[in-house]
């Protein structure tokens, strides 16, 4: 009844329950092993524990193995099974030996699933490079206007540029680039709104052609600046689209913008 109680306990866990000899060759598996990795009791009879592991991961197994025959118990460690039908799976777990007159005869593991928590944790860095690549793209993105807001703006203030044309060359120049810095900083309030859930989308009936005209004369002397013209070739069927007009002005200037930062002149 005991052995029946235990046999019960083992099967049904929702672990991965496995007891190995010191060659590798599976002596026991418990049910819920069978159904991650896929395969079947008759199977299981018939392989080795490098045949489950990634190849990348034999060698860190091995020296698993090799302290735990040395009569080390291991906690947390953590690898990489391969499931039948070629499937990943992150696992953590146990491992420890049993031992017969001092000497080590088998390996009893009991690992735990963390696929899912591994996939989280690589999403939460992605997610941190993305952040710390947006704000050192964003930190550059800032200066560019602001440059050339102050050196444009010091010139009319020490009354280097008499010319009422040229200073409202100058001034126009400014405007735009201040404009330009509204849409960045409007960029970072939208990345908050995203991360807090807070981000809205607030559709309209509206011609696509005038944004994009709006986008182009925008970014006409950036270009400019950079040996690039850009030509507009709209065909005058253009529908109308249901669209948000702020969320639809930042796609194509970002669009544009980095058609902008990446061609050649």
């Amino acid at each position: 009844e005991s052995e029946e109680r235990f046999r019960d306990l083992f099967e049904n866990a929702n672990d991965l329950m496995q007891n190995i000899d010191m060659e590798g060759r599976f002596l026991y598996v418990n049910r819920k092993w069978l159904e991650v990795l896929g395969y079947s009791k008759e199977e299981v009879v018939k392989l080795n524990l490098l045949d489950i592991i990634r190849k990348d991961q034999v060698a860190h197994c091995m020296e698993c193995l090799e302290r735990v025959a040395s009569g080390e118990s291991l906690e947390k460690i953590e690898t990489v099974f391969v499931s039948k039908n070629g499937r990943e799976i992150f696992v953590e777990g146990n491992v420890n030996a049993k031992l017969e007159d001092g000497k080590p005869v088998s390996t009893r593991g009991t690992f735990r699933d963390i696929t899912e928590r591994k996939k989280a944790e690589e999403a939460i860095r992605e997610l941190d490079r993305m952040k710390s690549e947006f704000i050192s793209d964003i930190s550059h993105e800032l200066r560019t206007p602001l440059h050339s807001i102050k050196g444009f703006g010091k010139l009319i203030l020490d009354g280097k540029v008499p010319d009422p044309n040229v200073q409202r060359e100058f001034l126009t120049i400014i405007e735009n680039q201040s404009n330009r810095l509204d849409k960045l900083v409007s960029n970072l309030l939208d990345a908050s709104r995203l991360e807090s859930g807070r981000f809205s989308i607030h559709k309209q009936r509206m011609s696509a052609v005038g944004t994009i005209h709006e986008t182009v004369e925008t970014l006409r002397g950036v270009a400019g600046g950079r040996g690039i013209t850009i030509k507009e070739d709209i065909p005058a069927t253009l529908p109308e689209v249901d669209a948000d007009k702020e969320r639809l002005e930042q796609v194509m200037f970002n669009l544009l913008g980095n058609a902008i930062k990446f061609s050649n002149d």
